[in-house]
């Protein structure tokens, strides 16, 4: 039969106690932890369900904008960048 000192029986018993310890509180940690990242949970929440009437009427008459309007769009951009100048094409 193997003879253990108290010491070395104190041990295993310490060690065996804190490796319990240590899965117990992670089987814990990941049961109740989230796996979502806020990047996730913020693209899975729910969309407000109010539509904007007003728009969808806007889209059912039809409504255009002239080429001098579009023309008169205005671009900011940062200091010294130069600005695309859009083409159009007919």
């Amino acid at each position: 039969m193997i003879k253990f000192s108290k010491q070395s029986l104190l041990a295993v018993i310490l060690g065996t106690v804190a490796v319990f310890f240590w899965v117990g509180l992670q089987v814990y940690n990941t049961a109740k932890g989230s796996t979502l990242t806020k990047i996730t949970e913020k693209q899975i929440t729910a969309l407000d369900p109010k539509l904007n009437v007003e728009v969808i009427e806007n889209l059912k008459n039809g409504i255009s904008f002239s080429e001098e309007s579009l023309n008169q769009v205005t671009v900011s951009t940062k200091a010294g960048q130069k600005v695309p100048t859009p083409t159009i094409v007919r």
